[in-house]
């Protein structure tokens, strides 16, 4: 085990250095060795070749990765039961790959799925639920059902608030896509008012998992969208002159 976690470091350090192929390589050496020591349906095992279809993934080889994954997922299926956390947290890594390729029903599925066996294991108002119909609410939004993620969004709001704060990073992921979800069906003063109120909200940390989101619902150019559809055209340029002056 502590060679195939060596051979993985290198591997970082390559991808560190741009070297994805070298990058890769070393993740197959290392997926390799752990195989080697460990019976292929040990979750040892599984979890070196579903981290290597995640590795393909990221490196955006889909078409690789698409079967290396469904393969781990298979084989640990049959030998967890479907609850497991391994198994919960496999899924939720690989909804990535239907919403790479643009089917976002498909991974909206899934992560209903998700969410079920979430709210049956720790409650409908944890955090682990709450988490998962956020992320359910930005797949719905990406596969054109604006009113779905709208109505998902407004229950999570509040429970955002009561168990984060009014103005923690997470709140504020929440309510940026919820802007979002009311600036498509043309809400324009709605999603205004919401958007002024993630303004008030921590930004996310560039490093953290909440980046691609709070970068695709970037707070001043929501606001500025909402503007621009009250006709509001001067504010929203001005909006998004501040934007460009902070950000510099």
């Amino acid at each position: 085990e502590s060679i195939s976690h060596i051979l993985r470091l290198l591997g970082a350090c390559r991808r560190a250095a741009g070297d994805n192929e070298a990058w890769l390589a070393y993740m197959g050496r290392s997926m390799q060795v752990t195989q080697d020591q460990f019976d292929p349906r040990h979750t040892r095992a599984i979890s070196a070749r579903f981290g290597y279809g995640m590795a393909l993934y990221e490196a955006g080889r889909l078409d690789e990765a698409g079967p290396v994954v469904a393969e781990a997922l298979t084989t640990a299926s049959e030998v967890l039961p479907r609850e497991h956390p391994i198994i919960t947290s496999m899924r939720f890594s690989a909804v990535k790959i239907p919403q790479a390729r643009g089917r976002f029903d498909e991974a909206a599925a899934i992560l209903e799925d998700l969410a079920a066996q979430t709210a049956a294991r720790d409650g409908e108002n944890s955090v682990s639920h709450i988490n998962m119909l956020s992320n359910l609410a930005f797949m719905r939004l990406e596969a054109g059902d604006a009113t779905a993620a709208r109505d998902l969004l407004e229950r999570i709001a509040p429970l955002r608030r009561q168990q984060w704060g009014a103005t923690h990073s997470r709140t504020g992921i929440t309510l940026r896509i919820l802007a979002e979800a009311y600036l498509q069906p043309n809400e324009y003063e709605r999603a205004l008012a919401i958007a002024d109120e993630a303004a008030q909200c921590q930004p996310y940390p560039r490093s953290g998992p909440g980046e691609a989101i709070k970068a695709m619902r970037d707070v001043p150019a929501l606001r500025a969208r909402a503007l621009a559809g009250l006709g509001r055209h001067e504010e929203a340029l001005a909006t998004l002159d501040q934007a460009i002056a902070d950000a510099t």
